[in-house]
């Protein structure tokens, strides 16, 4: 699947989108965050859905502090298992 590596968008953040898109790579290149890399809208949205329904972009690397009710790890308890009952294999 073609993708846009963040290392490749140095210098070529030309425009008020491609800028806001960075915003939410936050320097990190999972693979979900390049898989939408070539649909800005798209990532965007998803991105905004993901802050509300699991955890900001920073808060989900940053395991000394709990942003939720539950622990980070019991929110990827149940991010799996819900994958799993959806049959979505990522």
């Amino acid at each position: 699947m073609p993708m846009i590596h963040p290392k490749d968008l140095e210098g070529e953040l030309d425009t008020v989108e491609e800028r806001a898109l960075a915003k939410y790579w936050g320097g990190v290149s999972s693979n979900i965050r390049r898989a939408l890399s070539l649909v800005p809208d798209e990532a965007r949205a998803w991105f905004d859905l993901v802050e509300v329904q699991y955890l900001p972009g920073r808060a989900m690397r940053d395991f000394g502090n709990e942003y939720r009710a539950i622990t980070h790890a019991q929110i990827e308890l149940i991010a799996g298992r819900v994958s799993v009952l959806n049959q979505c294999f990522y």
